[in-house]
């Protein structure tokens, strides 16, 4: 004889295959692996193999197997990322009683269970079964790696509603990653100069190959914002108007520095004398600001007009005096240079009356009706309350 095989019951996969020594005179089956039998009677089965491969008949036994406990299950993994689960199966024989401990301070009764683990580290899982009529009980353990996943939030260098012409720099909070955003590039960060929705996957760089998507980013670009504006110019008079509508303006001084000009903030602007100008232009927290316009018509040939007239008061409520040393033209305009009424007034006090006029400030153009080739001008700002 070479070989011996032994089997429990009809369950061949309970098979066992034991080496004899061919010289032996007699062989004695000392020993057999009962650790997947349940305690009960079973029937054993055994059988002889020769030098020739031929086997000898079945031989069976009756065995009467008494309780033993013994723990064992298997995994369909021992290593995972956080926020995995992990299926623990049961091989566990001659028990009434199972306690599952994952060592992350959860515990399951189940026969059969499954377990997710959400933070990183080493745990000894340990199955621990018992018989209750014999008091006996078996422990099995196995030591399970969780590995963490990559911080998966995105930090945005700017505003996610920006300015047009602007780039936002998008950067994937976590350093220790290898990265895959939805525009194919693969370093941490990536400049955004146009609309979209953006993500980034990351992948830790450790053999754990544990990897997490970012939730999306939405980045929108304002519209172009019109920093032109438009000159006016008419008998002497000067206009400046931004062309960018329903905006918030302030007016500044190219000349001095581009100082701003107090109380100019409306969409048209008058100059009172001659220099450079422009407007900061802001829709939406964004803000431009025009090219500068040089005036330089202003008072060409002209003498002003400021020694020789006076109005007031101002600010005024109704009714507004005029003292003037010589015949005049006064032009009343709204801030967006609509001229509302032109009167004509002789040298002395004269009382103008605003009641017509709502609230609001008013520009009044002044100019010398005179029949040599000088005339004075200038232009007064009125408060009407």
């Amino acid at each position: 004889m070479v070989s011996l095989e032994y089997w429990f019951d009809n369950d061949l996969s309970t098979k066992k295959f034991i080496d004899i020594d061919p010289d032996a005179s007699n062989y004695v089956l000392t020993e057999v692996n009962l650790n997947q039998l349940w305690a009960g009677e079973h029937t054993l089965h055994t059988q002889f193999k020769d030098v020739y491969n031929q086997y000898s008949a079945v031989m069976t036994d009756t065995i009467d197997k008494q309780v033993l406990p013994i723990a064992s299950f298997v995994t369909n993994s021992n290593s995972i990322c956080v926020g995995e689960t992990i299926n623990f199966t049961n091989n566990s024989i001659d028990y009434d009683t199972v306690t599952w401990n994952f060592d992350d301070g959860n515990t399951s009764s189940d026969f059969n269970t499954s377990h997710t683990f959400n933070t990183a580290g080493t745990y000894e899982v340990t199955l621990t079964v018992s018989e209750s009529n014999s008091g006996l009980d078996s422990i099995a353990t196995q030591n399970i790696q969780v590995y963490s996943i990559p911080v998966n939030t995105i930090t945005a260098s700017g505003p996610l509603q920006a300015c047009f012409g602007s780039t936002v720099t998008l950067t994937a909070d976590d350093a220790n990653a290898d990265y895959l955003w939805s525009t194919g590039a693969t370093s941490r960060s990536i400049d955004v100069t146009a609309n979209g929705t953006y993500n980034v996957t990351l992948t830790r760089t450790n053999s754990s190959g544990c990897s997490v998507v970012s939730d999306d980013i939405v980045i929108t670009f304002n519209s172009e914002i019109d920093n032109s504006v438009t000159v006016y110019e008419n008998s002497g008079d000067v206009q400046l108007t931004a062309n960018q509508p329903e905006a918030s303006y302030q007016w500044i001084d190219c000349s001095n520095g581009n100082t701003i000009i107090d109380g100019e903030t409306n969409k048209t602007f008058t100059p009172t004398s001659n220099g450079e100008y422009a407007v900061k232009i802001t829709v939406n927290n964004c803000t431009v600001t025009s090219n500068c316009q040089n005036i330089t018509s202003l008072g060409v040939d002209e003498v002003s007009v400021y020694n020789f007239v006076k109005l007031y008061p101002n600010p005024v409520k109704d009714n507004l005096t005029l003292t003037t040393e010589f015949p005049l033209l006064i032009q009343i305009c709204n801030i967006n240079g609509m001229v509302l009424n032109t009167l004509k007034f002789e040298s002395g006090v004269t009382n103008i009356d605003l009641k017509m006029l709502n609230n609001g400030l008013y520009f009044f153009k002044i100019k010398e009706i005179s029949n040599t080739g000088s005339q004075r001008q200038g232009v007064f700002k009125i408060l009407k309350h």
